[in-house]
């Protein structure tokens, strides 16, 4: 019996955003049913460790933080040399016997060769597989969810799959979390099994300077609210992430409105899946907070402008309204690369308030 058959030790390495580690989650779940004493080590970045923490089916995590190590080079490269040897060490002496690897990497390709992981398994996007020894050959992520790409993998370990009954992603939270939001929420005048709406205006965080072409306007936020807030009467919560808080204080100052509560940059990451997941739904743009609901059960409304929503949408589907403005143009994101816009947006710019509130009407009636 080889390793193939029946690995004891198992890798994953995903080094990118909080979406991408969640729809890896789905893939979790097949790995450990399938093997379910395998031991499975995980290596992703600092801010996507929050996501995996608490998930049973990960017995040990490994943190790659790209932007420390830029660090530690500008400050001395010996340190910077030694904190990445320690982590490569840390790494080969749990002895894994497979590594299923979701980076795209010819970097991290060679490295997990170095380590002398024995079955490399990968997506082989322009060339990049070349220390890969299991490579699938892929030009973009087209026509399928993330989470049933990512899964296809196992087939390079024999298991039988079925594009159509991918397990759904799963972000477990402890106990003293969900416990907090409670607490929070009550704090913020919002009582135990009241409804209240969760609106985060951010998102898209992974794309840099170029996470603006991927949200709504926040002046359309601003009149959904108003609408909302007029038709059905509950409590609003504002979140979002540090970086987003002097919009979203400028959003809050010109609603003006006590039952708009704005708690942008209060919560972790943890806190913010805890939140989400007790709220009536969700109204965000296309990013991570958008995996984070769906992934704790929660409803959602979302908006799609140059990414395409039946790759990067919600997953499963069921429950969720994506709400597109169909434009030619889109979507124009494609085998990871963005066009910069020469439109100024329409995608999203010209999708209207009125129409977005039509439609979470007919959902939720």
């Amino acid at each position: 019996m080889d390793a193939l058959d029946r690995p004891s030790k198992i890798l994953f390495v995903n080094p990118y955003g909080i979406g991408d580690v969640l729809f890896t989650t789905s893939v979790l779940s097949l790995v450990k049913k399938h093997f379910p004493e395998s031991v499975v080590g995980y290596l992703c970045n600092e801010r996507t460790k929050a996501v995996l923490e608490a998930n049973p089916m990960v017995d040990q995590l490994f943190v790659f933080e790209k932007d420390l190590y830029r660090k530690l080079w500008r400050e001395s490269k010996k340190k910077c040399f030694g904190e990445f040897t320690s982590l490569l060490r840390q790494i080969k002496q749990q002895r894994f016997e497979v590594v299923l690897d979701y980076s795209l990497s010819r970097q991290f390709g060679f490295f997990l060769a170095a380590l002398g992981i024995p079955i490399r398994i990968g997506y082989n996007y322009r060339g990049r597989g070349t220390f890969l020894n299991r490579k699938v050959e892929i030009e973009g992520y087209r026509g399928q969810p993330m989470p049933v790409f990512y899964c296809r993998l196992l087939r390079e370990l024999k298991l039988p799959l079925d594009d159509n009954t991918i397990p759904p992603m799963q972000y477990p939270l402890a106990g003293t979390v969900t416990e907090w939001a409670e607490e929070f929420l009550g704090s913020q005048g919002i009582s135990k099994k009241e409804r209240f709406i969760a609106v985060h205006p951010g998102g898209g965080m992974s794309w840099g300077s170029n996470a603006i072409y991927k949200r709504w306007p926040v002046t359309s936020f601003v009149k959904l609210i108003k609408l909302l807030r007029g038709h059905y009467g509950v409590k609003i919560l504002l979140l979002g992430d540090p970086l987003d808080s002097p919009t979203i204080l400028s959003m809050s100052a010109e609603l003006n409105d006590p039952g708009v509560i704005n708690i942008s940059g209060k919560t972790a990451l943890n806190q913010l899946a805890a939140i989400l997941g007790q709220s009536w739904f969700v109204v965000c743009n296309d990013g991570g907070p958008l995996h984070i609901a769906v992934s704790r059960g929660a409803r959602t409304v979302s908006f799609f402008g140059p990414v395409d929503e039946t790759v990067y949408g919600p997953f499963p589907r069921d429950g969720h309204l994506v709400l597109t403005n169909p434009v030619e143009c889109r979507p124009c994101y494609q085998n990871f690369k963005f066009p910069l816009c020469p439109y100024e947006y329409r995608c999203l710019k010209e999708l209207a308030v009125e129409y977005a509130f039509g439609r979470i009407k007919e959902v939720l009636n």
